[in-house]
């Protein structure tokens, strides 16, 4: 490995949320944007909504769980 490469952590964590971040903020606008878009039913926006809350939530659990080992 090129140690010339590296980052430092702090970079290194600060690059990994701001990925998070923009995948966040897309995963909470696409219902909208398919109902919009794709005349998606009120019933499928909520679907969508329930199925994001509960892999956003798995994915804050594991951040939370790597980061406390």
């Amino acid at each position: 490995m090129n140690a010339g490469r590296l980052l430092p952590a702090a970079e290194h964590e600060a690059s990994v949320a701001e990925i998070v971040k923009a995948l966040i903020q897309f995963l909470e606008t696409l219902p909208d944007q398919l109902e919009r878009d794709c005349a998606l039913t009120p019933e499928a926006v909520d679907g969508m909504h329930t199925a994001i809350d509960q892999q956003r939530q798995a994915l804050y659990d594991r951040i939370v769980t790597d980061a406390a080992a």
